[in-house]
């Protein structure tokens, strides 16, 4: 069962994707984190339902003078002893 899946466009509206981290806070004046889908959901991708568990968000990097983009993302499971694929870091 997929819990959620990872979507992008790359356009050219926007400065490129150059790095995603995981936040604790919603921030909905920062147009960074994504804390929407796109039907208006929350984007929370904390799946834990114990009480008192935070909600994680997405934030997006974007840098136009970076050398490194993102042009390709993989989920690796290490406690299943998925290990990186050779050529990401």
């Amino acid at each position: 069962m997929t819990k959620f899946t990872w979507n992008f466009r790359r356009g050219v509206d926007k400065d490129p994707i150059v790095g995603l981290e995981v936040v604790t806070v919603e921030d909905a004046d920062n147009p960074d984190v994504i804390d929407k889908t796109p039907y208006g959901h929350s984007a929370n991708v904390n799946n834990a339902t114990a009480f008192g568990a935070l909600p994680l968000y997405i934030k997006v990097r974007r840098d136009v003078q970076s050398p490194f983009v993102i042009t390709d993302l993989v989920i690796i499971l290490p406690g299943k002893g998925e290990e990186e694929p050779l050529g990401y870091s």
